[in-house]
């Protein structure tokens, strides 16, 4: 059976809208891998004391998860910020550096260790600006 839905005055058959957004759901999972490559790859030059060449990866890394995420406390994007700003410092750019990140000389977070906490944080960040304090107060202890 065809369905059609209507967009201003303009029918469009489900059997056309679903293979789009499957593709466009396909490529947003692409995208969200090659961004954690280059925050990866980022860490590993980075940690080898390639600072120019993860300062590449990282602002890959940012420009990807711009185009993904309008907006996340917990993104690579603010991470990477960090891991770049410390590059940059690292390189004796300290004015650059101060630009992109206020921490830029306090050794940098790897997110992929603080994932889950951070998770937890926002969670209990919005319960209590919803004033839901006993929801959020095991989240607090975990």
């Amino acid at each position: 059976m065809k369905k059609t839905i209507y967009i201003e005055g303009v029918d469009i058959s489900f059997c056309v809208l679903i293979p789009f957004l499957h593709s466009c759901q396909g490529k947003r999972e692409n995208m969200i891998k090659e961004s954690d490559r280059l925050f990866a790859e980022g860490v590993r030059l980075y940690n080898e004391g390639k600072y120019k060449e993860a300062i590449y990866a990282f602002k890959k890394c940012q420009g990807i998860d711009t185009l993904i995420y309008e907006y996340r406390n917990d993104s690579r994007r603010y991470y990477a910020n960090m891991w770049h700003a410390s590059c940059l410092f690292k390189l004796g750019k300290i004015e650059e550096a101060a630009e992109i990140d206020d921490a830029y000389m306090v050794e940098p977070i790897d997110r992929r260790l603080t994932v889950e906490s951070d998770s937890l944080i926002n969670i209990v960040y919005y319960l209590m600006e919803d004033g839901e304090m006993e929801r959020a107060l095991p989240l607090i202890e975990e």
